[in-house]
Formats: structure tokens, C-alpha cells, sequence
């Protein structure tokens, strides 16, 4: 009796293999082409998630700070549109007593050459000596930094915003900061305001 299901046991041509070959081959390119985008995709969003935070905490620190400035005999305080100073509590390191929480300064920069944003901090002591403290990096990939300062504007009887800040006797009401983060071609922008105190002039 012959066997019907010999026609079907027979080998592959080499054109079938060849063509099976050339099928798993781009089949296994596609699979690869679209894991490495998709890791390089994750490498940029992982890397810009990292400064987004890192900006996210500096400007909580920089409001804090803000938030804890006050009038202080000897200390102004200063600011253009990418540099501000004020006084406010800063540590210190006592040869004798170690470490405590004190009047003086603190002062944020942006270096525009260098695409940071900087914070520099004096003790009242040191202000009033003169010394100069140094400023260290806080955060890198800084594209730009905007402040602008909110007051009242006793002579029209409205609140304004100003890029300067130079009333040597008396502080903002608030302070808007304005960051731009650029990292791998891809831009952030972070805004916070912040209010100092509140007023009643008007």
C-alpha cells in the first residue's frame, strides 16, 4: 500500500531556506533597530528626568531661603535678572561650639559661559569684614535664568514687576524665578513665585 503522506515529508529547497533565512534575518534587524531606539529614547528621558529633579530641589531650597530672608542692618538686598542676594539664616562651623544657624547672606548667580546656576553663603561676620565667599555650582545644564521682582509702587498706587531690584532700604514683596533647563536637545522650563511678605499700601 503506497504512502500518501510521503509528498509531504520531503526537505526544503535551498530557495525556501534561503528566502526563511533572509525573513528571520530582517525580522531579528527590526527587533534590534527598534530596542536600541527605544533604549537611547529611555538614556534621554532617564537623563532629563535626573536635572528635573535636581531643579525641582534647588528651587525648593532657593524659595525656602527666600521665604526666611528678612531686613538686616549692613546686608541689602540685591538683584538683577540673573543674579540675586540677600540676608536670610545661614549654617556656619564655630572652631569651639560646631555648627549652628546664623544671620547673614546667601546670593545665587547664573554663569552663562558655563551654564550653571550657583549659590555663594557669608555669616553677618563675614559680611561685614568684606571677605568674599566663594560661589559653588548647584546645577548644570542651565540654558538661562530670568528674576524679576514684585513691589508696590507707592507714587501710582499698583503693584509692578521689575527686572531690578535697587531700593537699597526695603525688600521685594515677591520674587518670580524662571529657569530654562536644556539637556540633549530637549528644554524645560520651571517657573515658581515666591512672596516674602504681604503689605497692606494699597
Amino acid at each position: 500500500m503506497r504512502d500518501s503522506s510521503r509528498g509531504f515529508l520531503r526537505g526544503f529547497t535551498l530557495l525556501e531556506l534561503l528566502i526563511t533565512t533572509s525573513l528571520v534575518s530582517l525580522v531579528g534587524l527590526a527587533i534590534a533597530n527598534t530596542f536600541s531606539r527605544g533604549l537611547q529614547v529611555w538614556d534621554k528621558v532617564n537623563a532629563l528626568g535626573g536635572v528635573e529633579r535636581e531643579a525641582g530641589f534647588v528651587l525648593d531650597e532657593f524659595a525656602r531661603e527666600l521665604r526666611s530672608s528678612f531686613v538686616l542692618d549692613g546686608v541689602e538686598f540685591e538683584g538683577d535678572r540673573e543674579s540675586v542676594s540677600f540676608p536670610t539664616l545661614v549654617k556656619a562651623r564655630h572652631k569651639e561650639h560646631g555648627d549652628f544657624v546664623g544671620a547673614g547672606r546667601v546670593g545665587y548667580f547664573y554663569d552663562s559661559a558655563r551654564k550653571t546656576l550657583s549659590r555663594s553663603a557669608e555669616t553677618y561676620a563675614q559680611v561685614l569684614s568684606g571677605s568674599e565667599a566663594r560661589a559653588e555650582p548647584l546645577l548644570n545644564h542651565v540654558r538661562s535664568v530670568d528674576l524679576s521682582y514684585y513691589y508696590f509702587d507707592s507714587r501710582f498706587r499698583n503693584y509692578k514687576w521689575e527686572e531690578e531690584w535697587e531700593e537699597r532700604e526695603s525688600m521685594p514683596i515677591g520674587i518670580k524665578i524662571t529657569l530654562g533647563i536644556e539637556l540633549k536637545g530637549k528644554r524645560e522650563q520651571f517657573v515658581r513665585t515666591v512672596y516674602l511678605y504681604l503689605r497692606n499700601d494699597a
